[in-house]
C-alpha cells in the first residue's frame, strides 16, 4: 500500500520540546503514514530521545537523519527527498497535532481529489495550552494572497 502522507519535522537541539511533537504524530487515527525526522546537526539530546522513541514504536515508521547543519529549510528539502508519501506535511519540533489532523485532511483528499497542495488551519496556544488565536480563514483564492506573501 502506497504511503498516503510524509510528514516531515526538522530539528535543532530540541531535546526538551520534539518527544511531544513525535508522540502527536504517531498517535494519529489516521494511521497511513511515515514520519521522516531530519536533525540539524543538534549537539543536544535530541538523537538519543528520538531513538528511543523509535525503539518504543516498532510498529510506526520513523526514519531519523541526521545531517549537517544547514537551517530548518535545507532540512526540510533533505526530508522532502527522502520522503515517499503522496502528501507531504511539515511541522517545526515544537508542534504538537490533533488525533484527527491526518483524517481530516485525508477527507478533503477524498473530497477534492484534484487538489495538488492545502493547508488546514490550525490554533496557536500559550504556555497554558490555551489558544490564543487560529490560522487564517482563506476569503480568497490562497494562489492570489501568496502573490502577496506567503502567509501560511
Amino acid at each position: 500500500m502506497a504511503v498516503t502522507f510524509s510528514i516531515i519535522i526538522p530539528t535543532y537541539n530540541r531535546g526538551h520540546l520534539i518527544r511531544n511533537t513525535i508522540l502527536t504524530a504517531i498517535n494519529q487515527e489516521f494511521r497511513n503514514f511515515e514520519l521522516i525526522i531530519v536533525d540539524d546537526g543538534s549537539t543536544d539530546n535530541t538523537g538519543s530521545l528520538v531513538n528511543e522513541i523509535i525503539q518504543s514504536e516498532p510498529n510506526v515508521s520513523i526514519t531519523y537523519y541526521l545531517k549537517n547543519n544547514g537551517e530548518r529549510a535545507a532540512a526540510r528539502n533533505f526530508g522532502t527527498q527522502k520522503a515517499i508519501g503522496q502528501y507531504v506535511s511539515f511541522f517545526d519540533s515544537d508542534d504538537e497535532l490533533y488525533p484527527n489532523h491526518l483524517g481530516v485532511a485525508n477527507a478533503f483528499i477524498q473530497s477534492h481529489p484534484d487538489a495538488e497542495v492545502f493547508h488546514q488551519r490550525y490554533d496557536i496556544k500559550n504556555g497554558a495550552n490555551i489558544k490564543t488565536s487560529e490560522g487564517p480563514i482563506f476569503k480568497h483564492s490562497p494562489n492570489d494572497e501568496l502573490i502577496k506573501g506567503n502567509f501560511l
